[in-house]
Order: C-alpha cells, then structure tokens, then sequence
C-alpha cells in the first residue's frame, strides 16, 4: 500500500542518516570538535552527507 511504501521510504531516509552520522563519529577531526561546532556541521552538511552515504551504500 502507499502508506507501508511510505513507511519503508522513511525508515530507509533514517537508517541512510543514521548511518552517516555515525561515520562522522569516526573521524578524529569531527570528535575533537566542541558539540556545538559538531552540531553546526551536522546541521549544515547533512543534505550533502545523506546523498553521499546512500550512494555509497547502493554500491556496497
């Protein structure tokens, strides 16, 4: 139905953004960011982040 396809969309887009930041915690230059400037690059770059992570999981 459209609303379980929408479902799956959505927790496809969340999973993808989960994924993503969990990365980030992985770079040394990130985690020795204060939270606040953790947060901002987050905030900024997500969009960027997210198409990145999908594509790199659609190959993977």
């Amino acid at each position: 139905s459209v609303i379980e396809h929408q479902f799956d969309a959505h927790e496809s887009a969340a999973r993808i953004l989960f994924n993503a930041i969990n990365w980030a915690k992985t770079v040394p230059a990130f985690v020795s960011l204060s939270n606040h400037d953790q947060l901002s690059l987050l905030e900024e770059g997500w969009r960027d982040l997210f198409i990145l992570t999908a594509a790199e999981q659609q190959f993977s």
